[in-house]
């Protein structure tokens, strides 16, 4: 907003207006930081908010989630490659890091699911 993009701040003031949030933008204009601080804990209500903001633009989805994906402790650029191309030490390195194993790469696949697709097995 204080970057004067007008299409944002127009978008911004009209989720003063929508009758589920208003309650919400009031709270945050009487009360502040720690007003906003506990809606920005509820996810829910963000999801929402970025909804009728008109969402995350397609091109950013994949960096996005690719980030989201190392801060969770996942390392796709590590452990998918490696999963896919069925390098077994590289995913036993991995492992031994002791870091989670679900996490999802930019297309939402886990290391799992490229095991499978590569044909990963011990030798």
């Amino acid at each position: 907003l204080s970057n004067g993009d007008a299409p944002v701040a127009d978008r911004v003031k009209s989720l003063e207006k929508d009758p589920e949030l208003a309650s919400v933008f009031e709270d945050i204009k009487k009360n502040g930081m720690e007003a906003a601080m506990k809606y920005y804990q509820d996810e829910e209500l963000m999801l929402k908010i970025s909804q009728k903001m008109g969402g995350l633009p397609s091109d950013l989805q994949p960096e996005l989630m690719l980030k989201i994906s190392q801060k969770m402790g996942g390392l796709p650029s590590e452990l998918q490659p490696a999963a896919k191309n069925g390098d077994l030490k590289a995913v036993q390195d991995f492992l031994n890091k002791k870091k989670p194993l679900d996490s999802q790469d930019h297309k939402g696949i886990t290391a799992l699911g490229y095991a499978i697709g590569g044909d990963l097995r011990a030798a």
